[in-house]
């Protein structure tokens, strides 16, 4: 686990009043005579200069005035003040947020008082906020393919420019396009908007496998997750912190069509759990207005999802669609560059190896972003809404074969034949494995292997077999039987 300056705010109760304590957590180096006292935060998003940060006109003075009162209390901590800092060197700075009015608190605008400069703009002082992980299998799961589903949902909205996502699948496509891991990539879209499933349609030799569908109820994006156990997943949608609880917003084609301000699909945390369920979602991104913000005394939505799902972008605040656009292309564009040495081949899946991924990955690719937003908006301070997620130490990732997430798609029977087939194929291996690592006689390891052989071969027979029979099932979605068909080709060339 890398070093890092980890700042916890939390809720304590005192003399019957509620106050936000900050406490340092962890110091980039040991501090054994520094004393770790809390100090009580006074800042309030909804007092000055915090309430004026996000109105206009905007000013860059507002935004400092934030970050430098913001900076004043951390000052205050004996801890905070005695670590060195210095744009030189990297520190990592970590915000665990216990409490709703900590999370609204705009942590991105810190200023630095000593440097004179923002901390999140700074390289090598990458600036996260730290999740409180519930319960998760020990490893996450991946294919030999970093498997997207980019769900493009946004209503009209009521502003004085109607919401098109026209852009932000521009800015993504771009960057997945230009991905040194490209042709590793499958990518899966849905959208309420048919310019941009004519688009992806009718693109010619594309870098990456891509496939689309509208989106025509939640019915669709449930049966989608269960289906592309994907790895991202990317919403652009709405969000809301209005009634119980913070939710997204999804609009359907008919909702588009008819330039409604909101769709007909509300998201919560109970139809969002299958993505804390499922071993294969490690980065969520929601890129809606005020993903990221607490209402009342509820957690962020993003908060929320952090707990079980590794990773977690969103915004704090409203932001204009046009600049989430530009936050999502540059974000994925280093995220894929960075992403590229961690996904497994073909052997990998095969032997089900094990690595991590650093959390750094995460975090650093929220730099570029911040940087471009910064530039293109002048004194808005729209670089500061970005926000990300994260647990603590490295990811622990599982590599499986490719198309594991089909069998989902097979009848029981057939699930239970090839899993059978598939855990014989392991054992062997692991005792192979173990025989080479022991100095087993050569033959003896030998004997083992058309045993081997023959194993993987029933295992890939009666996958095909399954598949052969389900692409053959009546009124499926045409990127189920591309899927499948894929899968067929991969074994037929197996078994030629």
């Amino acid at each position: 686990m890398s070093s890092a300056l980890v700042i916890n705010v939390v809720p304590l109760r005192t003399n019957g009043a509620l106050q936000q304590v900050m406490l340092v957590l962890e110091t980039p180096s040991p501090m054994i005579d520094v004393p770790a006292d809390g100090i009580n935060l006074v800042a309030s998003a909804d007092q000055q200069p915090f309430a004026s940060l996000m109105k206009e006109p905007f000013s860059r003075q507002v935004i400092k005035d934030c970050g430098d009162a913001l900076f004043e209390s951390l000052d205050t901590m004996p801890r905070f003040h005695k670590t060195d800092l210095t744009t030189a060197v990297r520190t990592p700075i970590y915000f665990k947020l216990d409490s709703p009015p900590a999370e609204n608190l705009p942590w991105e605008a810190l200023w630095h008082r000593g440097r004179g400069v923002f901390v999140a703009l700074e390289k090598n002082w990458p600036l996260a906020r730290l999740a409180t992980a519930n319960s998760r299998p020990a490893a996450s799961l991946i294919e030999p393919e970093l498997k997207i589903l980019i769900v493009l949902a946004a209503s009209c909205g009521d502003g004085p420019v109607p919401v098109d996502a026209t852009g932000e699948w521009n800015a993504i496509w771009t960057a997945l396009s230009k991905a040194p891991c490209a042709s590793r990539l499958r990518v899966h879209v849905l959208s309420c908007q048919d310019t941009i499933l004519e688009t992806i349609a009718g693109l010619v030799n594309p870098p990456l496998k891509i496939t689309c569908e509208q989106l025509a109820s939640e019915q669709t994006l449930q049966q989608t997750l269960a289906v592309l156990s994907p790895n991202i997943v990317h919403f652009f949608c709405h969000g809301s912190t209005d009634g119980d609880e913070p939710r997204l917003n999804l609009a359907t084609r008919g909702d588009y069509d008819a330039e409604l301000p909101t769709g007909r699909v509300w998201l919560g945390l109970n139809e969002l759990s299958p993505l804390g369920r499922s071993p294969s979602a490690w980065l969520v991104t929601l890129n809606c207005c005020q993903g990221a913000q607490a209402a009342g005394r509820r957690s962020s939505i993003a908060a929320k999802i952090a707990a079980t799902v590794p990773t977690v972008v969103a915004m704090r605040e409203s932001v204009d669609f046009r600049k989430a656009s530009l936050f999502a292309g540059a974000f994925y564009d280093h995220l894929l560059r960075a992403l590229d040495q961690y996904i497994p081949s073909e052997a990998d899946g095969a032997a089900a190896r094990e690595f991590t991924i650093p959390e750094s990955v995460w975090v650093d690719a929220m730099h570029p972003p911040r940087q471009i937003l910064s530039n293109a908006g002048g004194e808005d301070p729209a670089w500061t809404l970005p926000v990300v997620y994260v647990q603590r130490g490295e990811l622990m990732m599982k590599a499986q074969p490719r198309s594991a997430s089909m069998f989902s798609l097979l009848p029981e029977t057939d699930q239970n034949k090839i899993t059978g087939l598939r855990m014989g194929v392991d054992q062997l291996r692991k005792m192979l494995a173990t025989m080479k690592n022991t100095n087993a006689p050569a033959s003896a390891a030998q004997d083992l292997e058309a045993p081997l052989a023959a194993v993987l071969r029933q295992a890939d027979e009666a996958e095909r077999d399954a598949l052969i029979v389900y692409v053959q099932t009546p009124d499926l979605p045409e990127w189920h039987v591309k899927m499948a068909q894929e899968r067929l080709d991969d074994l037929q060339t197996r078994l030629a």
